[in-house]
């Protein structure tokens, strides 16, 4: 039987407080309006992002390994990025390549 939705919010707070630092003081569950058609661009070889983390502001560059590429996407009309596939999970470190 698959986790329930509450299960499933509380590990996403447990990577947050994990990754961050910081505590989860709400959680919100959000509808995710995934689209059904898209296409692909290529490969992704890497993501650049900011988060803050114990406190301070970080900025991370995260640069795939070749067989941990995921595929890039977008939706038909272009208004959502589509990370597809890839052997990499995120974790208390951020990105971590499989």
């Amino acid at each position: 039987m698959p986790p329930s939705s509450r299960a499933r919010l509380n590990d996403a707070a447990e990577l947050y407080e994990d990754f961050s630092g910081h505590n989860a003081d709400s959680i919100e569950e959000h509808e995710i309006d995934w689209p059904r058609e898209g296409l692909k661009v290529g490969k992704c070889d890497g993501i650049l992002y900011s988060t803050t983390r114990d406190g301070e502001l970080e900025h991370y560059i995260h640069r795939f390994k070749k067989p941990a590429r995921p595929d890039f996407g977008v939706s038909h009309d272009g208004s959502q990025l589509l990370l597809i596939g890839g052997k990499f999970r995120f974790t208390d470190r951020g990105i971590v390549d499989d």
